[in-house]
């Protein structure tokens, strides 16, 4: 799996349920050991991190407008 790939696909989409979805699955091939590699599972945390930041950042911008 390309992790660079999944991080601009969730940051290019805005259908939050979608990445939710995606986010929701990654964290269940993280937990099951992503095929055995370590440094895949600790760049899939590593980016779960980055994507919870930017996705955190988004909604809080998106909220600014409407109230």
């Amino acid at each position: 799996m390309y992790l660079n790939l999944f991080f601009k696909s969730v940051k290019a989409d805005e259908n939050h349920e979608r990445i939710k979805a995606l986010v929701r699955r990654f964290t269940q091939v993280l937990v099951s050991g992503g095929g055995g590699a370590t440094e895949f599972v600790a760049g899939g945390l590593y980016l779960l991190g980055e994507v919870s930041c930017l996705v955190f950042f988004f909604v809080v911008f998106v909220l600014s407008f409407l109230y």
